[in-house]
């Protein structure tokens, strides 16, 4: 008697790193904040594109901000770069759209 040995291949299976879970999670934690909205690029999990509007009764009423974000590939250890992408007049924003606080 022979032996037969069905080889069945394994479904191909995206790993999701701890980096990438994170990531997703500050995604769907952003998503009920009214005014805010964030979305990773196409092809890209750590490259999102954002928007912020100016709340109503403030002088930002009627802005919309949009912003770049880069996730590193050790967050949420280091935190991720945010800048503008169109001009904004604020004291903690250089003219270059980049943020100025310690914080970050």
């Amino acid at each position: 008697m022979g032996l037969s040995v069905i080889s069945a291949k394994q479904p191909t299976q995206v790993v999701k790193t701890v980096d990438t879970q994170s990531v997703l999670k500050s995604l769907l934690l952003m998503s009920g904040d009214p005014g805010t909205s964030a979305f990773p690029e196409e092809y890209n999990i750590f490259c999102w594109k954002g928007t912020i509007t100016g709340s109503k009764e403030t002088v930002f009423e009627g802005t919309e901000y949009k912003l770049s974000l880069t996730f590193p590939t050790d967050y949420p250890f280091k935190s991720p770069k945010v800048k503008f992408d169109i001009a904004c007049f604020h004291p903690n924003v250089d003219v270059y759209g980049n943020i100025c606080l310690d914080i970050l």
